[in-house]
């Protein structure tokens, strides 16, 4: 291998590296009675930011609607907002840290925010928009969807089962 492939390979996993870093927000969700949810959701700063203060996770305006908030950490100042229809605008719940002091740095997690809501859709929520902002100035940070914190098990093959 030359110097330029070599170059070239060493730049690509470094791309590879940084590009795969991003914030984690994981959700588990729960079914209600009717087409009610909850979800609880947990951030982790993965260290692609020297810190978390500010972030914003939206529902489907089509699929959620009244949001209520169960739970959030006392540190922070949560909100949930609802839908707007007429202007297609995503129900969201937003969560802000009151202590700039105790913001969220690489390598930490932080759990309890907890919210029910509605869902109209007949198959269940998957994922769901997120966005991390500037605690000062509300610009995005970055962005991404949530993932499952519920891993599934795969079921043993047939030919496994003994009758």
């Amino acid at each position: 291998m030359n110097a330029i492939q070599k170059f070239c390979s060493t730049l690509l996993l470094c791309v590879c590296a940084t590009a795969s870093q991003a914030i984690v927000v994981q959700h588990e969700l729960t079914e209600g009675a009717g087409n009610f949810w909850t979800a609880k959701f947990e951030v982790t700063n993965d260290g692609s930011l020297p810190e978390v203060a500010s972030f914003t996770v939206y529902f489907d305006y089509a699929q959620a609607s009244s949001l209520v908030l169960l739970a959030s950490p006392s540190s922070w100042d949560t909100i949930v907002v609802e839908p707007d229809l007429a202007l297609a605008s995503d129900a969201f719940m937003d969560a802000l840290l009151l202590d700039p002091l105790m913001a969220l740095m690489p390598g930490q997690t932080l759990v309890g925010f907890e919210l029910q809501f509605d869902w109209a859709d007949i198959a269940p929520p998957t994922s769901f928009r997120f966005t991390v902002n500037d605690a000062n100035t509300f610009a995005v940070l970055e962005s991404g969807s949530t993932v499952s914190s519920v891993q599934s098990v795969p079921e043993p093959a047939m030919s496994w089962i003994v009758a």
